[in-house]
């Protein structure tokens, strides 16, 4: 009984995700087509289906969540104690990567960003703007320095590779 009250929490969770993947994709998807079409008018060279991939794989992302919910769901016990591991290093390679780089761009932007009259209005909307593209140049580098970590940690504990 316990074992399908959790299969139930668990499903529940990608649930929610699914719920939160379509309340993003119906707000980002619409103005990334936007995007896609003022880049067309202005840059008719430019190539147009690579463009208009943005939107489907932006679409795709907002549900990558809850994909990873109903894997995590379906999963046995090594497999969601493996992606619990993956997740934990994950979020700390990340984080500590990304101070070093927001570190590293601040210096570089900081005399910019001093005209503004409020300094952090001006630091917080500038990022936010630019928080996709920060998002996709660095977490493939996360991810790798991620997966040697999970790796050794995985050899270290005396566990083999299935």
């Amino acid at each position: 009984m316990s074992a399908t009250r959790e299969t139930l929490k668990r499903l529940l969770v990608a649930l929610i995700l699914a719920l939160l993947g379509v309340v993003l994709y119906s707000r980002l998807v619409p103005a990334e087509t936007a995007a896609v079409r003022e880049q067309l008018l202005g840059f008719p060279d430019s190539d147009a289906m690579a463009h208009w991939a943005r939107p489907v794989i932006l679409g795709g992302l907002c549900f990558l969540p809850a994909i990873a919910a109903l894997l995590y769901a379906s999963g046995g016990t090594l497999a969601r104690y493996m992606a619990r591991e993956f997740l934990g290093i994950l979020a700390i390679c990340f984080a500590a990567l990304f101070l070093v780089w927001l570190l590293q761009d601040l210096e570089n932007n900081l005399s910019d960003l001093r005209e503004s009259k409020h300094l952090m209005g001006a630091i917080l909307k500038f990022y936010g703007r630019n928080s996709r593209s920060l998002f996709g140049n660095c977490f493939p580098t996360r991810c790798s320095f991620h997966c040697c970590s999970a790796s050794a940690n995985f050899q270290k504990a005396g566990k083999s590779w299935p």
